[in-house]
């Protein structure tokens, strides 16, 4: 029996339409893969190969950032919430990782926990964590890395600010720190909120000096000590005097850290 002229008709438009279909999604298949990156991106992918739960990172202080003094390996620092109460109290764990920023595989990587990184944010709530840029060589073929982090306090009347660092090597398939959670500034004080009160600030800045220690260079300390303080004079105007001091003392490396 002859199929009638009208389904013929019918059916050959739904096999246009198929392929016509077929063909542009195609089309979009392949523009989407044009788009979609040769590999995600790198710290997503190491928090994937580390099993750290996305959730529990703090994204607004990941590090992302090249090593200057490296060909082809980037820095990345996890911080991951321990626990976590509100914007100002929380506790971090942090993972940090050495990867080849052109193929995204981990060289090295440590983790320590809350309890002994000083990620810690109360009273004084943890501010900033960064990338110090500084160049710390510290033996003639070991070059350090810095972290630092940075704290505000919350009180007015007793207002306390600091930075501190952490020098950090990298040794093999591991990192190790070598000077732990330095203070490099602090700025504390009293006042009675309007004029009268003492304040105090200290700038530690370091320099890696010639010297040796156990095949490492020592690490000089210059602090400047500026003491402020604030009083009314005779005609009740608020005025300020200030003492400044420096000194320089030294970082030796003892037992695989600086002290």
């Amino acid at each position: 029996m002859k199929t009638p002229f009208f389904l013929l008709s019918i059916l050959l438009f739904f096999m246009v339409s198929c392929a016509q279909s077929k063909k542009e999604t195609s089309k979009q298949n392949e523009e989407l893969q044009l788009q979609k990156p040769k590999y995600m991106d790198q710290v997503t992918e190491t928090v994937l190969k580390l099993n750290i739960e996305m959730e529990r990172c703090y994204s607004d202080y990941i590090i992302e950032q090249e090593l200057p003094y490296t060909q082809n390996e980037k820095l990345i620092v996890i911080p991951v919430f321990e626990s976590l109460e509100d914007e100002y109290h929380f506790e971090l764990n942090n993972h940090i990782a050495i990867i080849n920023s052109k193929t995204g595989d981990i060289k090295s990587k440590y983790f320590e926990n809350f309890k002994t990184n000083g990620w810690v944010s109360d009273a004084v709530k943890l501010s900033n964590i960064i990338l110090d840029t500084v160049y710390y060589k510290v033996s003639e073929n070991k070059t350090a890395f810095g972290i630092k982090t940075s704290f505000r306090g919350q009180s007015k009347a007793n207002p306390y600010d600091y930075d501190m660092v952490t020098l950090y090597i990298k040794d093999n398939n591991t990192i190790k720190p070598i000077l732990k959670n330095f203070i490099i500034f602090e700025n504390k004080g009293e006042w009675d909120t309007e004029c009268v009160g003492e304040f105090t600030t200290k700038d530690n800045k370091l320099v890696i000096s010639q010297n040796k220690t156990n095949d490492y260079f020592d690490i000089l300390v210059n602090q400047r000590t500026t003491i402020s303080t604030m009083y009314k004079d005779e005609n009740g105007d608020c005025d300020e005097k200030s003492e400044k001091k420096t000194k320089i003392f030294t970082l030796k490396y003892t037992n695989e850290k600086y002290k």
